[in-house]
């Protein structure tokens, strides 16, 4: 990826899904989310459901759920091609912005236990790690729940 790259956040639309999950299959292999997940994610998450765009081709997604005040990113994916460049930095900021705005008071999500650059990832967003839940993966890998509060803009 060249630097200086322009990122452009967009609400996912139907016609996103496609893309979203051939990014899907290639971030998770194992356990890839179907085609009938997004849809319902899409409907279920809404104005919280955003896709990352590199040059007009989509980059990358996530989609979060908003609940009482209360959110979780239930996925979060860039295409292996776009990665390091922070398209996820973006996707994630700009979400977190945005649920602050809706008036959401904190954001949950789970994350591989043995994902620790995805940990790291979140820990510069101020998640911060919660609970473990084992066995939580299809192959037996545990989680990590995280959560931040949105009392500001996201520390970076």
């Amino acid at each position: 990826m060249e630097p200086n790259v322009v990122f452009e956040i967009a609400r996912c639309q139907p016609r996103h899904l496609r893309r979203v999950l051939q990014i899907e299959r290639a971030s998770f292999p194992g356990e890839p989310y179907t085609r009938d997940i997004f849809r319902e994610l899409w409907c279920e998450c809404g104005e919280f459901f955003f896709v990352v765009k590199v040059r007009r081709r989509i980059a990358g997604y996530i989609a979060t759920r908003l609940r009482e005040g209360n959110a979780e990113v239930i996925s979060i994916a860039v295409d292996p091609a776009y990665r390091g460049a922070g398209a996820g930095a973006a996707m994630l900021e700009h979400t977190l912005e945005r649920l602050a705005a809706a008036g959401a008071r904190s954001v949950e999500l789970m994350v591989r236990e043995d994902n620790e650059a995805a940990i790291r990832f979140y820990r510069r967003f101020g998640f911060r790690r919660i609970g473990r839940c084992a066995a939580y993966y299809g192959d037996g890998e545990a989680g990590v729940r995280m959560r931040r509060t949105l009392d500001g803009p996201p520390k970076r």
